[in-house]
């Protein structure tokens, strides 16, 4: 596919978020609880609550085959960035980025 749609000198830009909880409580290994006798566990471990939207740190980072970008770490309860937050936030660090490492190269982003 690069093949198809670039030529020679031609780099790609990716940039990519990735959302981490505080917890591994959504890894199933880690959901349930072990005991020789479920009476002598208190209702605190039987039935601890979840979030329905967990505290989460949200890191964002753009890279080339020239460099990789600053990354951008913040906390959130968002579930997805939405159109709004990535032109707001993220759009002008890319922009920075881009106008840093690839002024005056063809790029595709």
């Amino acid at each position: 596919m690069k093949r198809e749609i670039t030529t020679p000198g031609t780099f790609i830009i990716i940039d990519d978020e990735k959302y981490f909880t505080f917890f591994y409580d959504d890894m199933p290994q880690n959901v349930g609880f072990y005991a020789f006798d479920k009476e002598d566990v208190p209702d605190s471990v039987k039935y601890k609550a979840k979030e329905k939207y967990p505290n989460k740190v949200l890191v964002w980072l753009a890279l080339s085959v020239k460099s990789i970008s600053k990354s951008y770490i913040t906390g959130t309860k968002a579930s997805a960035i939405t159109a709004d937050i990535y032109i707001n936030k993220y759009l002008s660090k890319l922009r920075s980025f881009i106008e840093e490492h690839h002024a005056g190269d063809e790029y595709i982003f």
